[in-house]
Formats: structure tokens, C-alpha cells, sequence
């Protein structure tokens, strides 16, 4: 299929202090101009057969933050393309309402999640992990039916029980990304980072 899946950073706001996170937290949302050019040009690359299907990654910043103001540009979208687009919330998904996923339950809406570990996982300004709350809004989000991918920045902090998220990823069978820190790596003996991955991939395939 030739498709179009482009990242828009709806705002520069978070909750998180992610110490990889390249966004500069200026306080700045995308305003609504610049998001009506935007989607009127990929609207025509429908109209014009130049693509067949869209997909909108809202990204940030933390896009749940402004949830309320892209809620109708997403429900826009999604009349236009019918069933030639989806949007793909890109998230931290620690301000994930009950009233957010009834609006997504029956539209083409699913969620990109940071889990960066089981026990540890990016840190709220206040310096605490946030992977519990991440954790049980992934099972939320499942629970209404949603499709969930997981991204993992693993680091120093991460890194030991690597083992157990992949036990509980499995158990949920969604899909997941695993990227090392390069910072990190370049700290570590190579040959225990490729066995920590290797028991990754053990636990991965003995779950199927």
C-alpha cells in the first residue's frame, strides 16, 4: 500500500522528564493554522490518488496534555479518509482519561505507548517512575479493544529487568520495540548487553 504516515507534534508540553527527549519544552502548542495547511495537504494527496491511506502519528510534547483542543481535527480526519486512515495517539500514557478511550473505543484510533522499563520507566517532574500508571493504562486500553504498540528506551535503569517486561509484554502480546540508550551502550560490555537481549528473545519466543 503507499501510504503516508507523518509525525505531527501537536505540543512541546509534558508531564515527563525523559532524559533522552529531544523536544524543547517551551510551553508552545501547534497552533491552528499551521495544523489546517498541514491537513489539507495530505487530504489532497487522497484526493489526487497520490497516496492510499494516511496515518496521523499525534505526537509531542505529551499529545493527551491537548486532547481536548485535537479532538475534532481528529474526528475531521478520520470523516474525511473513512477507512483510509487511522490515528495513532504516540504517548506516555499517564494522562489517559476513561472519557478519552469512549471516544476512541469505535473509531480508527489506537495508541503508541513509552514503557522504557517494568519497574522504572520515565520520570515525572517530581523525579517518581512512572511505569506503574503506564502499565495499568496499557491494560485499560486493551480492555476497550484498542491496538497498543510499545516503545522501550532501555538504560542504566532498565536494564536489569528487561527480563520481566518482556514476560509481561508477552503476556499481552502486543507489539514492541526495544532501543538501547547509546549513551548507555557505550557503557556496557557488549557481550551482556547481547545476552540480555538474546534472554529477551527466549522469553519472547517461548510465549509465541
Amino acid at each position: 500500500m503507499n501510504y503516508i504516515s507523518p509525525w505531527i507534534f501537536t505540543t512541546t508540553r509534558c508531564n515527563l522528564e525523559c532524559p533522552y527527549c529531544y523536544v524543547k519544552q517551551d510551553g508552545r502548542d501547534m497552533s491552528d493554522k499551521t495544523y489546517q495547511k498541514m491537513n489539507d495537504t495530505f487530504l489532497k494527496m487522497l484526493e489526487t490518488g497520490e497516496k492510499d491511506a494516511i496515518i496521523y502519528r499525534l505526537a509531542g510534547g505529551e499529545p493527551l496534555l491537548v486532547f481536548d483542543k485535537w479532538k475534532p481535527h481528529m474526528e475531521y480526519f478520520l470523516e474525511k479518509v473513512k477507512n483510509r486512515g487511522v490515528v495513532v495517539i504516540v504517548t506516555n500514557l499517564t494522562t489517559l482519561t476513561d472519557e478519552m478511550l469512549e471516544w476512541a473505543k469505535d473509531k480508527r484510533v489506537n495508541f503508541s505507548v513509552s514503557l522504557d522499563g517494568y519497574a522504572y520507566s520515565k520520570p515525572f517532574h517530581n523525579g517518581n517512575s512512572s511505569a506503574e500508571i503506564v502499565k495499568e493504562n496499557i491494560d485499560k486500553v486493551l480492555s476497550y479493544g484498542k491496538r497498543v504498540s510499545v516503545s522501550s528506551v532501555i538504560d542504566s535503569n532498565s536494564f536489569d529487568d528487561i527480563e520481566k517486561l518482556a514476560e509481561w509484554i508477552a503476556e499481552r502480546n502486543v507489539d514492541w520495540g526495544v532501543y538501547l540508550d547509546h549513551f548507555f551502550c557505550g557503557e556496557m560490555d557488549m557481550n551482556f548487553i547481547i545476552e540480555k537481549m538474546c534472554n529477551v528473545i527466549d522469553i519472547l519466543k517461548k510465549n509465541n
